[in-house]
């Protein structure tokens, strides 16, 4: 009896020794969970159980769509590792509610679509997540996981900043690198004050600014080829984050409000004025004229006047000598004495 008990436990204790590191540690109700999961993966293989619950098979040539709802259905696994495969298809949002997921790496697949995560009303422990090396065009509730730590969506084809990204306190790590990712990076965006110390956002199309703290903090190849970013010195930084609370920006609006209506006052105060001017300078030059074009008038006619009176003088003048003359030779005349 004894004997066979050790021969068993010796059996029991080789066997654990020489177990693959890919290996189920559920039990076997979870183990037909995995057996469904992967019903359509060819390679596959299923592990044998062990003490630690974690599915390692990287590169393991495994191709085909695994199905992500029974695997979430396991609810003692806390690794996933099935990076370096050619596995295909789209990860369902309800997957990520699997209740004990720690650790996830699925980089280099070919595993594509939107990338959605969508626990329902549970808060997943899920702390590490490698997608890297995907086919994924967008990401939507990241913020749903909020014990995130290490998160590499780099080598992927994200076409705009994860939403949520910012509302992930807990962030170590952080790889979007090589996307395809337009548009302005938000303002509190990349945290300075809190505890990310890697970041790398290299290879995009971003546009906004990057805070001087930010390249000191992260490192210049972080923002390499990243867009048309804005590298700004510290004084502007500083003068550009006290217009950032929003009764500030409330404040400025009005009173650049306030500014443009006074600035619309003044200008059509001058315009006024200057029409004015202007129509009271043509006035005065139409009287003007007009007072010239009758002063010339009444000079000619004075003119014109004088010269027939002086006309009428010159010949009654002339007449008078006429007369003058006659008389006298009619006396002449007279005086001659008769032969």
């Amino acid at each position: 009896m004894e004997l066979c008990f050790f021969v068993a436990f010796s059996s029991l204790v080789l066997s654990l020794l020489h177990l693959p590191a890919a290996a189920c540690s559920c039990g076997q109700s979870d183990c037909e969970l995995i057996a469904l999961a992967f019903r359509h993966v060819s390679g596959f293989q299923l592990p044998p159980p062990t003490a630690d619950c974690s599915l390692r098979l990287p590169s393991r040539n495994l191709s085909g769509s695994v199905s992500w709802m029974h695997l979430r259905s396991v609810s003692a696994l806390r690794v996933l590792d099935l990076s370096g495969n050619a596995l295909g298809g789209s990860i369902p949002g309800g997957f990520w509610s699997a209740p004990a997921l720690l650790h996830v790496n699925l980089a280099s697949n070919s595993l594509g679509g939107v990338l959605r995560f969508d626990p329902g009303s549970q808060t997943p422990p899920l702390r590490s997540l490698n997608l890297s090396g995907n086919r994924f065009t967008s990401v939507a509730g990241l913020a749903a996981l909020p014990r995130l730590e290490d998160v590499d969506l780099s080598r992927n084809s994200l076409d705009s900043f994860p939403l949520g990204l910012e509302k992930l306190g807990r962030l170590r790590h952080l790889d979007l690198s090589h996307n395809s990712m337009r548009g302005v990076l938000p303002e509190e965006f990349p945290p300075i004050a809190g505890g990310l110390g890697y970041l790398d956002v290299s290879y995009n199309n971003f546009t906004g600014v990057v805070q001087p703290e930010a390249v000191k903090k992260f490192g210049e190849p972080a923002f390499v080829e990243a867009g048309s970013l804005q590298f700004v010195s510290a004084a502007r930084v500083v003068a550009r984050s006290s217009s950032r609370s929003p009764s500030l920006r409330r404040t400025r609006h009005r009173r650049w409000r306030r500014r443009k209506i006074t600035l619309l006052s003044a200008i059509l105060s001058v315009a006024a004025v200057a029409i004015i001017l202007v129509t009271l300078w043509y006035y005065l030059y139409r009287v003007n004229k007009e007072e010239q074009r009758t002063r010339g008038e009444k000079e000619g006619g004075a003119a014109t006047v004088g010269d027939e009176a002086g006309g009428a003088v010159q010949k009654a003048d002339e007449g008078d000598v006429e007369v003058r003359e006659g008389v006298s030779a009619g006396k002449g005349q007279a005086e001659q004495p008769h032969v």
